[in-house]
């Protein structure tokens, strides 16, 4: 069998999944995209018996250009519904990828009575919604009900729906999405390439921070990640000379940031590009804790899976972020970090001090993230999850 695995964002989880299935026997096409900004270094255009990797070219993202992002966008889709035509696929699931450009490739599925799985990682339309309250206002309400009737309509078309919670399957029972047609499969990371390493490592002497504690955000930052909140940390912390706030990530928000911190002068905000994924494991062990923040109303629609990433390296977190979020409520009842919800910047640089002065407890914690991590992100387990999925689709197609 045929399946193409579109990830417009070429995350590492979903690459795992499509070599693991290209090992069952499947012939694999992995779809992707550079022009969305993200780290790809693990993985390049190849071929092979059994798996095929692509990249679908095009113009860098303007993300916050909203004309030219709708252009861009529809572009893609026409684009990956060519190379689908070309390799003709028995299925196809696609994660990660913009709206109009997702809707392009189930109507072309649909037309070719080819099952469809739709794999849910946010909610957009609601986060349009999200979006557009905190700009205009209730002005921007008739825009949320075109992208939510429009990803509705998507979801109805597709044979099966794969969503990474449990909450987001709820959302979708009241769209009247049918729960046979949904199956829920959290999110992982690649624990058998995520070593747990010594904070001493080449990564962290080759930045001189293997003498300091180190706070580290790793990964896509967005207005959702409230680049302001992080200012305003590095800020609370500036007095502490053995503290680094370590950024690794690009973009928009990344350029904010880096330019704040040096109008206020912020020495203590390190920021750097995304790194080599052969370094990856060392990137995070350069850590003592791993911080990440995320909106109340960004909490609604989007899980932070690389959170799962700092589980595998066995380091603790500080999430800032509801604790209804499904990472929130994993870390908190494993005693994997701290939870703050009321989004006090006080109460973070209180965690972080306490994490400084407790050295074994920020161990424990990072031991019991491991835990789950060895625990839960067995690959196998979720290849055969997977396959339940495709036989579903394919029934619902009438194809079995």
């Amino acid at each position: 069998m045929r399946i193409l695995l579109h990830d417009y964002g070429g995350y590492h989880f979903s690459f795992e999944l499509g070599k693991a299935l290209s090992q069952r026997s499947y012939e694999v096409m992995y779809l992707y995209t550079d022009s969305c900004g993200r780290p790809k270094e693990r993985f390049k255009p190849s071929k092979t018996e059994s798996l095929c990797i692509m990249n679908v070219n095009g113009d860098y993202v303007q993300k916050d250009k909203f004309f030219i992002r709708y252009k861009q966008e529809l572009d893609y889709g026409t684009e990956a519904v060519k190379i689908l035509s070309e390799w003709s696929p028995d299925l196809v699931i696609s994660a990660n990828t913009p709206l109009l450009a997702q809707i392009k490739i189930i109507k072309w599925a649909k037309s070719k009575n080819i099952p469809f799985v739709f794999w849910m990682q946010d909610i957009l339309s609601v986060a349009v919604r999200a979006i557009l309250r905190e700009r205009l206002g209730s002005i921007g309400f008739p825009v949320y009900l075109y992208f939510n009737w429009l990803e509705r309509n998507a979801l109805l078309d597709s044979s099966n729906i794969v969503v990474i919670s449990e909450d987001f399957a709820s959302i979708l029972e009241k769209w009247g999405i049918k729960k046979e047609n949904v199956t829920v499969i959290s999110n992982w990371a690649p624990i058998e390439e995520i070593n747990v390493i010594e904070k001493v490592n080449d990564f962290s002497l080759k930045h001189d921070i293997a003498n300091k504690f180190v706070v580290l955000y790793s990964g896509t930052m967005g207005m959702k990640h409230d680049p302001d909140k992080i200012l305003a940390i590095s800020e609370g912390l500036s007095y502490d000379k053995d503290i680094v706030l370590l950024i690794i990530s690009e973009g928009v928000c990344v350029e904010y940031l880096r330019k704040s911190a040096l109008d206020k002068g912020l020495g203590n905000l390190v920021i750097l590009p995304f790194q080599p994924y052969d370094v990856y494991s060392q990137t995070l062990a350069s850590a003592d804790v791993l911080l990440d923040i995320l909106k109340p109303s960004a909490s609604i629609y989007s899980v932070p899976s690389r959170v799962w990433s700092g589980f595998c390296a066995g380091r603790p977190s500080i999430l800032v972020m509801p604790k209804t979020n499904l990472v929130a409520r994993i870390a908190e009842n494993i005693g994997a970090g701290f939870v703050v919800s009321d989004n006090s910047v006080e109460q973070i640089i209180d965690r972080i001090r306490w994490m400084k002065s407790n050295p074994y407890d920020c161990v424990r914690m990072g031991q019991n993230a491991r835990t789950y991590a060895e625990k839960y992100f067995c690959l196998d387990k979720i290849v055969d999850r997977f396959e339940v999925v495709f036989e579903k689709a394919f029934k619902r197609q009438n194809l079995i």
